[in-house]
């Protein structure tokens, strides 16, 4: 799962795992790579639920 920069597709981070670790996992992994201010836009909004409480 990779964290990219919309714009200029620059990759601001990154998490490998296997497939027990699943997408949430993984998404979690990357809440590190964004900074106060930044919008995540998932590709597949279900990832995101987990983590916002929604």
């Amino acid at each position: 799962m990779v964290l990219s920069e919309i714009g200029t597709y620059e990759v601001l981070d990154a998490a490998l795992g296997g497939y027990r670790v699943g997408r949430h996992g993984l998404a979690v992994g990357l809440t590190g790579g964004d900074r106060p201010g930044d919008l995540m836009i998932p590709d597949r909004p279900a990832i995101l639920s987990p983590m916002s409480g929604g």
